[in-house]
């Protein structure tokens, strides 16, 4: 192992690994071969084992005689939490199988996180090596599916679920018979834990061709992460064009003379938050189809390195199958790809919104502005005006004798008129001061 992955393991380790009571660390299930008595070969599944120390794991290692593939299985109770085994039965699980380090690169993208990275996913690993006439393929990689999460209170209804693969082939040299699978799942789902044990048992299958029946597995764990991307795609679709209809019906502020509301705010927060999602969105379509091809091509390796020169490949099949779903996942990533530009659409068409009634609120402000200017120059023509009839008006200021005598209490008004004003700023200032 490197040492930048052994420092990132040794950091995480405890948000990866806890073990929990009252639920198995490991489940071991095991598919036999043996001889119905009319020469037909039957597979069969052997009852689950559940593993929880490292002696039981040492015991149940010991192959039988029969042994065409075993399945250990890593749960964990849900999304984004530790897987239910501790880091010293995973290593312990490691070394008694001699799985290569590229398995703690699935392993880490594992474990408590508060939101998914999908520039951090990591890339399937492959390795194959040989030991005298014994050959041995090693491939080991996370696949990534969407499926409904059932939370009401939720943002979106829907969640990003991830199952970790690895797969072992080991035999002897151009022998099919010899041939031996070891999987490992992390965390799969109830569907695509059925469909490995369904196709690793399917006795009406190529019974004798173990390699055959061990990459028809790949073929089900892929099938089964495509389902519900189109569901989700429509999803958001449905989101965006209620999004777009409300920015379309609605003005930015109220009316003509009403306060902002926070209409834009809202609404571009919540655009923001799908573009977030069409973008992980097409990231993981992008690694998903990079992943498909990938796989395909680690089955040819398989297929060249296994093949039979008498016996005609029965891989095909499965490499088809594979091309096919990486074309869906293609198709899927151009549909993502339109949504991204739709969304983009509707946040240009909420900023042309809010610009143009923007602009309206400019021009009335500045109509606004030019009627106050006009009342403060009417106001200077007409306020000298008023002050003088109103001082003449008043008692201050008489006829008598036939000329005008101002009395010596008009003396008083400025002295009753300033101590309001005074105290008034007395008490602001003082205010201030408190402050």
């Amino acid at each position: 192992m490197d040492q930048h992955l052994l420092g990132k393991v040794n950091t995480d380790s405890r948000r990866i690994f806890k073990e929990k009571s009252g639920r198995p660390q490991l489940e071991l299930s095991i598919i036999d071969k043996s001889d119905d008595g009319a020469g037909q070969c039957v597979l069969n599944l052997l009852p689950r084992t559940q593993i929880n120390q490292a002696s039981e794991l040492k015991a149940a290692s010991v192959q039988a005689p029969n042994e065409c593939s075993r399945i250990y299985t890593i749960q964990h109770r849900r999304s984004w939490t530790t897987l239910d085994i501790s880091r010293p039965l995973f290593a312990e699980l490691l070394d008694t199988h001699k799985i290569f380090n590229g398995l703690w690169r699935v392993i880490h993208a594992f474990g408590l996180r508060s939101r998914e990275n999908a520039y951090g996913f990591p890339l399937p690993q492959a390795r194959q090596s040989r030991s005298g006439k014994i050959i041995c393929q090693e491939l080991a990689y996370v696949i990534q599916r969407v499926e409904e999460n059932g939370r009401l209170t939720s943002e979106s209804p829907w969640s990003i679920r991830q199952t970790g693969i690895y797969q072992k082939l080991t035999q002897s040299e151009r022998n099919l018979e010899a041939a031996k699978a070891l999987f490992l799942l992390v965390a799969p789902s109830s569907t695509a834990e059925k469909s490995v044990l369904d196709a690793l048992s399917d006795s009406e299958s190529e019974c004798g061709d173990s390699i055959g029946c061990a990459l028809s597995v790949h073929g089900c764990l892929v099938s089964e992460s495509l389902t519900g991307w189109v569901d989700y795609m429509c999803w958001l679709e449905e989101q965006l064009k209620l999004k777009s209809a409300r920015i379309m019906t609605s003005s930015v502020y109220g009316g003509r003379d009403t306060r902002p509301v926070k209409l834009v705010e809202n609404e571009r927060q919540d655009l923001n938050q799908l573009e977030g999602y069409i973008n992980d969105l097409l990231m993981i379509l992008r690694n998903k189809a990079y992943l498909i091809r990938r796989i395909k091509r680690s089955c040819q390796q398989y297929c060249f390195v296994h093949r039979n020169e008498k016996q005609p490949c029965v891989c095909q099949r499965v490499m088809e199958e594979l091309e096919e779903y990486a074309a869906e996942a293609q198709n899927y990533q151009d549909r993502a790809k339109v949504l991204q530009t739709e969304v983009q659409s509707v946040q240009s068409c909420l900023s042309n919104r809010e610009s143009d009634d923007i602009k309206q609120l400019t021009i009335r402000n500045a109509l606004d502005a030019t009627a106050v200017k006009l009342l403060a120059i009417i106001s200077l023509v007409f306020l000298p005006i008023t002050l003088v009839e109103n001082f003449f008006s008043t008692q201050f200021v008489t006829t008598e004798g036939g000329g005008l005598q101002v009395s010596v209490l008009a003396a008083l008004a400025p002295a009753r008129a300033l101590p309001i004003p005074s105290h008034l700023f007395l008490r602001r200032t003082s205010g201030h001061v408190q402050d």
